[in-house]
């Protein structure tokens, strides 16, 4: 969601100034693998590998639809404003 939002504000997924609020996501999955490994039993491995699967699956589909996030800047498609409460 991140890279698409950024993809369509600014032509490119490299986006920390909008990243205000939390970690860069990278960060936000190193965290809670790291947390994880630390405990070495069979089902936090698993929670690991699921978590990998999850992330290349992600990036899979991912490298389908910036193409089309590209497409959509160009045609000059942009995300709304976050709204401010």
């Amino acid at each position: 969601m991140e890279r698409a939002i950024s993809v369509l504000r600014h032509g490119h997924e490299n986006d920390s100034a909008d990243a205000t609020t939390h970690p860069p996501p990278v960060l936000r999955r190193m965290i809670p693998r790291h947390v994880l490994s630390r405990h070495n039993t069979p089902q936090t491995e698993a929670a690991i590998g699921l978590g990998e699967n999850m992330e290349e699956v992600v990036e899979m589909i991912w490298r389908d639809l910036r193409p089309r996030f590209l497409d959509a800047r160009r045609a000059g498609v942009r995300p709304l404003q976050r709204r401010q409460d």
